[in-house]
């Protein structure tokens, strides 16, 4: 009952979704090269979820994804 009270507390406590964004490297290099800062957090979220699945699947880092698609040259 007190590890559940404890974590039931810090959920009260420290706001998760602006903690995560504070130290994701991925959220940092989006913000960095592009408009996502000024997207709202569902929006957000789905271009975390599209980088990881799409690193999963591509074995490869998801940083490295966000990497590429910020060099991707956009489609007119």
């Amino acid at each position: 009952m007190t590890v559940r009270n404890i974590i039931t507390s810090m959920r009260l406590i420290i706001d998760w979704a602006e903690w995560f964004e504070s130290v994701s490297l991925v959220d940092a290099r989006l913000r960095g090269g592009s408009a996502f800062a000024e997207m709202n957090f569902p929006t957000r979220n789905l271009y975390r979820n599209a980088i990881e699945e799409l690193a999963r699947g591509a074995s490869c880092p998801e940083l490295k994804v966000a990497e590429l698609a910020l060099s991707a040259t956009p489609i007119p």
